[in-house]
């Protein structure tokens, strides 16, 4: 059989996949070695019966050769093909295996897309979820929109309401704070004229107590000794005298004039009363006449000497103002008030 005439039609059948032909490959391979056995057999058995014959056959000697020769290099083809099937049967196990490695890792593939499916899918309905909840939020949120602008125009108007209400508090707190100064001011002075009315009051009181005790004495010498009315030049004298106790020395001063009105001779009044001017009033000028009165009056009393001795130092003040323009003031003042005291 040469190379023309082997079976290759069973190699490339047409409608078949390369799972089906890598299986029967091997059958081909079988059935091509088989067919090889068989050719070369009969080709052994022909060169026997050639030998045998070879004088019959001695025309067709070169012949033989020649198809003997055409058969070693079929089967030389033949080695060659059933070793590039070999190859080929490898390859193809080979892209069967990967084949097959590539069907699982896309099966593990496709399961991990499932899964990935799935979870997508639940994450699907949690963002529809969300997604409605954050429609209906978003219908609430245009809602509230709608009616911030008319909140708005309500709280800026009681905000200018409130506004106004606090500048007329503000004001009426300037006021009342102006009316309470006043009255804080008005209650001072109130309270320094009570103050003062009550300390008129007490003075008063305690003149007309020591009028009534003067009364009562004069009544009481009047009835005793049944002299004539009370005499006022006395009784102002008495009042003077106890006005300058109590340091009120304008009461004082006031009724030793009294006294001096109703008898101008009335020596210890004009001695009390040059007395008040040098010590409480400071005034040697109205001093000066009701001392030296009094030493007309009374020129060997037993004041004289310390009535002379102040008209001495008013005499020497005088001119000591004169000398020093009022320098040594405040001196003699010291000692007329040590003299006094």
């Amino acid at each position: 059989m040469t190379e023309a005439q082997m079976p290759d039609e069973g190699f490339t059948e047409p409608g078949l996949t390369e799972r089906e032909m890598a299986e029967l490959k091997p059958k081909k391979i079988r059935w091509a070695l088989l067919i090889g056995g068989v050719a070369l057999g009969l080709l052994g058995v022909g060169g026997v019966l050639a030998y045998s014959t070879y004088t019959k056959l001695d025309l067709t000697l070169q012949g033989v050769q020649t198809a003997y020769t055409a058969e070693q290099t079929a089967a030389k083809r033949l080695a060659e093909k059933a070793e590039a099937l070999s190859k080929a049967v490898e390859q193809a196990q080979a892209r069967v295996k990967a084949l097959e490695e590539g069907q699982k890792a896309s099966e593990d593939a496709r399961g991990k897309l499932e899964a990935r499916n799935t979870k997508l899918e639940t994450e699907l309905k949690v963002l529809q979820t969300a997604y409605a909840a954050e429609q209906a939020t978003a219908k609430i949120l245009a809602q509230k929109a709608e009616e911030l602008p008319r909140a708005l125009e309500e709280a800026q108007a009681r905000a200018r309401n409130l506004e106004a209400g606090l500048k007329a508090s503000d004001q009426q707190k300037s006021a009342l704070e102006a009316r309470s100064t006043k009255l804080e001011t008005n209650v001072q002075a109130l309270q320094t004229a009570y103050a003062a009315e009550q300390d008129t009051a007490k003075k008063l009181a305690q003149k007309a107590e020591e009028l009534s005790r003067a009364l009562e004495l004069a009544q009481a010498r009047r009835k005793a000794r049944e002299e004539k009315p009370v005499d006022l030049t006395v009784l102002n004298y008495m009042l003077g005298t106890n006005y300058s106790k109590r340091a009120m020395k304008v009461e004082a001063r006031n009724a030793f004039q009294a006294a001096l009105r109703f008898d101008p001779n009335h020596a210890e009044s004009h001695f009390e009363l040059a007395r008040l001017y040098l010590g409480q009033f400071d005034d040697k000028q109205s001093a000066t006449p009701h001392l030296r009165r009094y030493l007309e009056l009374r020129p060997a009393a037993a004041d004289t000497e310390r009535v002379k001795g102040w008209l001495l130092l008013i005499e020497k003040e005088v001119e000591a103002e004169k000398e020093r323009q009022g320098w040594g003031k405040m001196e003699i003042k010291r000692g007329l008030q040590r003299i006094f005291e």
